[in-house]
């Protein structure tokens, strides 16, 4: 008789998952790994709870800081900053505030000391100039120079353009602007955490907190170019001249003048290691005549005139190696090597 099913092999049982009982090694192996477990959170706590609280110390010597420096305290300054150094050593701020104040102190040395400090441990812009003041202040220009020439790479870095405009950032390509606190025409310019800007009173520089006056002059113009603050003054009886103050104030040269009272400067720009200048007669206003366009050397030598005629006045911008402007015979925007 043939059978009408396979025969198969006969199965265990299904045991019941509730009947699993381990045995004591496996429970000893349980304990031991809740046990490594809760060891790694508990650490996990204590460490961020150490560097959260740190971090909660950084900040307020940071904040103490920066209100002794607003009081004028800087000796008080000076000890906050050191001791948000201690709790942060890798970060560069508390370092580069000391490289200033140093540096604003006339403590040359110091203030390089903690300037490349530093840069040691995040390169900035505002560290290289500040490092590039110092050594202008101790009178190593080469060192100065290699500076400002690392400020202007960081400026790259930071900014992430592929070619900078080699220029003094007031740009006198700002709008003129009149109101009742500062003077007109691009009285603004910045360099590192520095603000500069011009007033009636003066000229003055600030990073956030108490303006320091640098100038009893007002300046127009302003442009900040490797440690000198570079504007241009009108004269009371006519005529005006240019001037460059060093940025923390503790020089100031008159490095072009032109007494003519029947010429003024409509626009000036530092672009390059040169001064750009735009005179044109002192009735311009607002009609549509033209000026010319003369530059200079940083000392004020080798003026040349670049364009001789019909530049109309606040309509000239430079750009990698370019003068465009206005011209008034045409009264087309145009550009020119």
């Amino acid at each position: 008789m043939i059978n009408d099913y396979e025969e198969t092999e006969e199965l265990e049982p299904i045991s019941d998952p509730n009947s699993y009982k381990p045995t004591g090694q496996q429970k000893n192996n349980n304990k031991i790994i809740l046990l490594v477990v809760i060891l790694i959170a508990a650490a996990a706590v204590i460490v961020l709870g150490y560097f959260g609280i740190r971090h909660i110390q950084y900040r307020k010597k940071i904040e103490q800081a920066a209100a002794y420096q607003d009081a004028g305290k800087t000796d008080q300054a000076k000890q906050a900053y050191k001791a948000a150094a201690a709790l942060q050593k890798r970060n560069a701020y508390p370092y580069t505030q000391l490289g200033e104040i140093y540096l604003d102190q006339g403590a040359y040395d110091q203030a390089i000391k903690y300037l490349k400090l530093a840069n040691d441990r995040e390169e900035s812009t505002e560290a290289y100039t500040a490092l590039g003041d110092a050594y202008m202040g101790k009178g190593d220009n080469q060192k100065a120079a290699a500076a400002y020439k690392k400020a202007d790479k960081q400026t790259d870095t930071e900014t992430n353009q592929d070619q900078k405009e080699k220029a003094g950032n007031s740009s006198a390509n700002v709008e003129f602007s009149f109101n009742d606190g500062c003077i007109s025409g691009s009285s603004v310019a910045k360099s590192g955490k520095w603000l500069f800007y011009s007033a009636y009173q003066g000229t003055y520089r600030t990073s956030g907190g108490k303006p320091k006056k640098i100038q009893d002059d007002s300046g127009y113009f302003l442009n900040a170019y490797n440690g000198w603050l570079y504007y241009e003054c009108d004269y009371n009886d006519g005529g005006f001249c240019i001037e460059r103050t060093r940025t923390d104030g503790s020089k100031t040269q008159t490095i072009y003048e032109d007494k003519n009272d029947s010429v003024g400067v409509y626009w000036m720009k530092v672009y390059n290691g040169k001064i750009y200048c735009l005179e044109a007669d002192s009735d311009l206003g607002d009609n549509l005549k033209g000026g010319w366009l003369i530059s200079m050397s940083l000392d004020g030598g080798h003026e040349k005139t670049v364009i001789d005629s019909d530049v109309y006045y606040n309509s000239v911008s430079i750009d990698q190696g370019r003068i465009y402007y206005i011209d008034t015979s045409s009264r087309q925007y145009v550009s020119t090597n």
